[in-house]
């Protein structure tokens, strides 16, 4: 396993060159000891210029602006003024959202009457949010109640409870925040 002391890219053992930019593979290093390794080390260290590359080629001054390195960019491509009105914007989109429907949110975590929210609102992605948690919570909660014969299953009920109590504040308060364990889990879009 060899990588090209050019490019740094991966070089297969049955290929004698690099198959990025066709360097010849070069020869297996012969042992060192311990000091000039580390040596080696620092000197290669230092070449680097702290950024994260792709390759181990030393970063060269570069463009103050992401889009002047490609040939063709406009001048005006990169606004960082429209970007923070756009950001405002959403934001301020999001909040209103949020505010409007704060109560259908906190009717997603009641049970099947996720639909009824889901129903109403379609369009709005904070109650699609909710409506996916309480969805999740939903199920969860019809598998603890068929497995509720199991000893000690009132732990998970318990946990069905708490995920119940913060879904809801999370919806009142007009937050996104995802339910304990089970939030990561998305069924609805």
């Amino acid at each position: 396993m060899s990588y090209c002391k050019s490019c740094g890219a991966y070089i297969p053992d049955w290929e004698d060159a690099c198959p990025a930019c066709g360097e010849p593979k070069a020869e297996p290093k012969k042992r060192t000891s311990r000091k000039s390794a580390a040596s080696g080390a620092a000197a290669q260290a230092e070449t680097r210029s702290g950024e994260y590359h792709y390759s181990y080629k030393k970063a060269g001054p570069g463009p103050e602006r992401p889009d002047a390195a490609r040939p063709g960019a406009r001048e005006d491509a990169y606004d960082e003024e429209k970007l923070r009105r756009d950001t405002a914007y959403y934001a301020g989109q999001y909040k209103a959202d949020a505010e409007e429907n704060k109560l259908l949110a906190a009717l997603c975590y009641l049970g099947p009457f996720f639909l009824l929210s889901w129903l109403m609102k379609p369009k709005s992605k904070f109650v699609r949010y909710h409506v996916n948690q309480g969805l999740v919570l939903f199920l969860c909660w019809i598998v603890i109640n068929i497995f509720d014969f199991i000893p000690f299953m009132w732990v998970a009920n318990i946990f069905g409870v708490v995920c119940f109590f913060c879904g809801i504040a999370n919806a009142l308060k007009g937050r996104r925040k995802p339910l304990p364990i089970i939030g990561e889990i998305t069924l609805i879009k």
